[in-house]
């Protein structure tokens, strides 16, 4: 009826003329291969899919798989690019309407807690790689990248290639991190190009292996906090905020845009931290 892959070349097309990352780029082509495979299955040619077709398959996949509202938000936007891009339709926001998202807050140890757990980790390699998420406010996905020169010992700082934010930074080094991730260098044979490549060297570690160890700590700590790798870089920007480092500096430091993506850890941090007081206590 069809063939996908003649419309998922427009999608690289267009995703490289717009300078999409390489990450973003694979994400559109996993939604909308998707997507077209649905449609290939309903024999619905993609230039004859009506709102109805479009609701009809996010509604399947939304049940079928358990789709949360994020999820099937993140569908609907690659489906719209598809749309406008790719087949030059117009796009009714009215008949596709996002869905409204609870947001829950992380959860966010103390610093008791986190120095403990890191301290506490027994594979030396994931203990490097939480020690950068937390010391230094990594995304797991920057720690992936890193080779050994983005280190300096001099400056005390790391250089984080573009990424997410698409702007290159400088992250703090922590003394004790650096001494943590001295010995991982030591001991796992003094990697020169990628800092934390997976079993066979070619690749850098999968962020799901990161994830697993982390988990698997809790466990043995017997701890009913739910961790993820990106609570590290949470427990950084909440931690220094709680130390009274300003919002500014966090931002600059997390490599955020935007001051407002930076004000959550006003809300993550510790009311007994910021001192402030009820008017009931006022005298």
């Amino acid at each position: 009826m069809f063939e996908p892959n003649d419309y998922l070349k427009k999608v690289v097309e267009f995703a490289t003329f717009r300078n999409l990352t390489p990450k973003t780029l694979e994400n559109y082509l996993c939604a909308i291969r998707l997507y077209l495979n649905w449609l290939l299955s309903n024999n619905i040619l993609p230039e004859n899919a009506t709102y109805d077709d479009i609701r009809t398959f996010l509604l399947h996949y939304k049940l079928e798989r358990n789709w949360t509202n994020r999820s099937v938000n993140i569908y609907i936007s690659k489906i719209r690019f598809f749309q406008l891009y790719v087949l030059e339709k117009d796009w009714n926001y009215y008949q596709v309407p996002f869905l409204k998202i609870d947001i829950n807050l992380p959860i966010i140890l103390a610093q008791k807690d986190m120095i403990h757990f890191i301290n506490t980790l027994p594979h030396l390699k994931i203990k490097a790689i939480c020690s950068l998420m937390y010391g230094s406010g990594l995304r797991v996905s920057e720690v992936r990248r890193l080779e050994y020169h983005d280190i300096s010992r001099k400056n005390m700082q790391i250089y984080i290639r573009p990424s997410k934010s698409r702007q290159d930074r400088y992250a703090i080094l922590s003394k004790t991190t650096l001494d943590i991730l001295s010995e991982y260098w030591k001991v796992y044979g003094k990697p020169m190009a990628l800092l934390f490549p997976n079993a066979t060297g070619e690749k850098a570690i999968c962020t799901q292996t990161v994830d697993y160890h982390i988990k698997r700590h809790l466990k043995q700590l017997g701890w009913s906090e739910k961790l993820s790798p990106h609570s590290f870089r949470h427990a950084f920007g909440t931690h220094l905020y709680e130390n009274g480092t300003d919002l500014l500096t966090i931002q600059k430091l997390l490599g955020h845009k935007s001051i407002r993506s930076t004000t959550i850890y006003v809300q993550l941090a510790s009311l007994n931290k910021l001192g402030a007081t009820s008017p009931m206590d006022w005298r």
